[in-house]
This record gives C-alpha cells, structure tokens and sequence, in this order.
C-alpha cells in the first residue's frame, strides 16, 4: 500500500552548499530521494527527520572520509523511508544488492558495471585470491 503525502517545498541550496558525488550510485540516490519527494511519497521533512537519525545513529566511521559517510548515510536513511512507505519490500531490496554484487563479478575489470550482467554467462568470477594447496608455477626471468 503507498501512502500519498503532501510534498513539501524542498529546501533552495547554493551551488556550494551541494554534497560532491564521487559515484555515479551517489547521484542517483540523491536524485532519488529527492523525486520520491517530489511525488508525494513523503515530505521533505520528513526525509530530514529520517535522516537526521541516521546521521546520530550511524556515525562516521573510522576511516571513512565524510564524504563516504554522509553518501552510506544517505543511501540507509532513503532505504527506511522506502520501507516505512512500502514502496518496496527489504527482500526486494536484498535482492536488488544481490543483482549488482552478481553484476560487479560478471564484469570484466575495468569495464562499467551494468545490471545486465547480473546473470550473463559469458563472465565468470574473478579469482582475487589463489587457492590455498595448489603449486604456483614460477618461470625464470628472462634478460
């Protein structure tokens, strides 16, 4: 069941003021939130609660730069509005993530990661890691 909402004028942001995006996966989720709002799927302030919370629940980890953490912050607090107004179930979403780690492993190196390769068959896994046991074969240097 979606629950409609009166969307709520969304707040006006200088230029600077704009979170840097250093993955394509970053706009994207930004732009969605941002559209969900748009349509009534929740208010904008709604959203700022939301996020609030996950920003004082879940904070910068050791490590990760502020940009990593407001993006993983974002991206969590968009999935529980997303639950919260059934727009979607959290098995749709495991299965979505299942999709794109398939599709990120069907990729071959260096190429963009499409989710239609999520189940190609003409890539296979990358190996990152020799198997433990097996002989490495070792040919000399040649001058």
């Amino acid at each position: 069941m979606t629950r409609s909402v009166e969307p709520t004028a969304m707040p006006e942001m200088a230029l600077e003021d704009l979170p840097s995006f250093e993955a394509p996966w970053q706009a994207q989720s930004f732009a969605c939130a941002m559209e969900l709002s748009k349509q009534g799927h929740f208010s904008w302030s709604d959203w700022g609660s939301t996020f609030s919370q996950e920003i004082n629940s879940r904070p910068q980890r050791d490590g990760e730069t502020v940009n990593e953490a407001y993006h993983r912050q974002w991206l969590s607090a968009l999935e529980a509005l997303i639950l919260s107004h059934e727009l979607c179930t959290a098995e749709e979403i495991a299965s979505r993530e299942e999709d794109w780690r398939r599709a990120y492993h069907n990729t071959p190196h260096g190429q963009p990661i499409e989710l239609s390769s999520a189940y190609s068959t003409h890539c296979k896994p990358k190996r990152h890691h020799l198997e433990l046991g097996k002989p490495v074969a070792i040919s000399p240097a040649s001058r």
